[in-house]
């Protein structure tokens, strides 16, 4: 696996594979993984802004996905 400073790199250059490593990583139970975790967190840069975070909620077919996916087209 890459190391935290080589992986947050490549996170900030739109690495879609880099990504992928950091959320396995991060999602991980193994504690070498959450060590390594730890460090990728220090080494990404700290958000411009804060971030939005919105619920979407409702029973199977009430239409949540076809609205995100409306809604991420904008």
């Amino acid at each position: 696996m890459n190391t935290a400073a080589s992986l947050a790199d490549a996170i900030g250059r739109h690495d879609r594979r880099a990504l992928a490593q950091a959320i396995t990583l991060v999602e991980s139970g193994l504690k070498e993984h959450q060590s390594q975790a730890r460090e990728l967190l220090a080494a990404l840069p700290a958000p411009d802004q804060p971030a939005l975070r919105i619920g979407i909620t409702g029973p199977p077919g009430a239409g949540k996905s076809t609205f995100i996916e409306t809604l991420g087209g904008h």
